[in-house]
């Protein structure tokens, strides 16, 4: 990705580590980004600014909000990367919120924070503080703590929640190193979620059944709208059928799906284009969910984003977690089962 960031910020504890020199020699293009020493992340994490997810100032582009997305899934210019070394938290118990697909041992790992898309329902706009990226150069550290863990139970760990780590991987090779990392370890099982549309890296990546690539899907309308800067519907599943034909595990995720004017007709024509580009026998399973959303996360994305549609739904709330409304919750989930049945057997389809 060179000329992909105008600025990057390197701690101090991670300047000597390999990681972060080959991350500084892809950046170096006809361009080559600011490099700035500095103790710590958070002194830029977290700093006030007036660069922030929800703020004008659009961190990939410099440009306003409205800028026109970039369908590709691929560059981003101009914006702020931050190369840390992660200390500690290395695993998280994976949240009531998300999929457990009826594994007893869920966690996820956070490898980078922040995303190169910028979708208006993402749940990251609630959660940090700032647009900026951080990449953590030392996923061996995150290794250890979890073959310490292997050693006690199995583990199906997500790695892919706080940013699109394919999205990266030009620049960071984090998700080769976790499929290598995870090919020698029988009881470890992973899921990596994306969004990205890359056709080459599904052909670079070690082949393991418990190495799984789940895509996250949505309709065209929803996509044009609402997920600024990632790909399009049909350059996802050119990616998928790539994936498939590598050998590859892959899950297809029709999460979240957003409430909008004619949604069924809209998610019915998704379903549609689905099957037609994808041999869906071929696909391992398919989670469906509604968008939900932490209370304190939807409070700041709406204080940021008040002319946001998804956003501003009028949620009902259930243990501090905003939902639709139960009707509308059911109807949707069950609209989504059964369009999906009729093309996929039942056990293979989560909520």
């Amino acid at each position: 990705m060179p000329g992909a960031f105008s600025d990057v910020y390197v701690e101090r504890s991670a300047l000597e580590h390999s990681r972060t020199g080959m991350i500084l020699s892809r950046l170096n293009g006809k361009t080559p980004p600011a490099i700035h020493e500095i103790n710590s992340y958070k002194d830029v994490f977290y700093r006030s600014s007036h660069n922030t997810i929800n703020n004008s100032i659009d961190i990939c582009t410099g440009t306003g909000n409205n800028a026109a997305p970039d369908r590709s899934g691929h560059g981003i210019n101009g914006g702020t990367l931050i190369l840390a070394r992660k200390k500690d938290h290395y695993i998280f118990r994976g949240s009531p919120v998300c999929q457990d697909f009826d594994e007893k041992h869920f966690y996820y790992a956070s490898s980078a924070m922040n995303c190169i898309y910028d979708c208006e329902y993402c749940y990251l706009k609630g959660m940090y503080p700032s647009a900026h990226i951080v990449i953590y150069v030392n996923p061996e550290d995150t290794f250890d703590e979890i073959d310490g863990m292997l050693n006690q139970h199995p583990m199906y760990v997500c790695i892919s929640y706080d940013t699109d780590l394919p999205a990266l991987e030009g620049i960071t090779g984090l998700v080769r190193d976790w499929a290598e990392f995870a090919l020698s370890r029988r009881e470890l099982r992973i899921e990596c979620r994306t969004k990205c549309a890359r056709t080459d890296l599904w052909d670079e990546l070690p082949v393991n059944e418990n190495f799984i690539l789940a895509f996250t899907l949505s309709p065209t309308e929803i996509a044009d709208r609402y997920e600024h800067r990632a790909p399009s519907l049909s350059a996802r599943l050119v990616s998928i059928e790539k994936a498939i034909a590598a050998g590859h595990p892959v899950r297809l995720c029709f999460d979240p799906v957003i409430h909008t004017k004619d949604w069924e007709e809209i998610y019915a024509a998704m379903i549609d284009e689905v099957r037609t580009g994808l041999d869906l026998s071929e696909v391992r399973d398919i989670s469906i969910g509604t968008f939900r959303i932490s209370q304190n996360y939807l409070r700041r994305m709406r204080r940021n984003m008040p002319d946001s549609p998804p956003v501003n739904f009028p949620f009902e709330t259930e243990n501090g977690v905003c939902v639709y409304p139960d009707y509308l919750r059911n109807k949707m989930t069950d609209f989504m089962i059964r369009r999906l049945s009729e093309i996929v057997p039942g056990e293979r389809i989560y909520t």
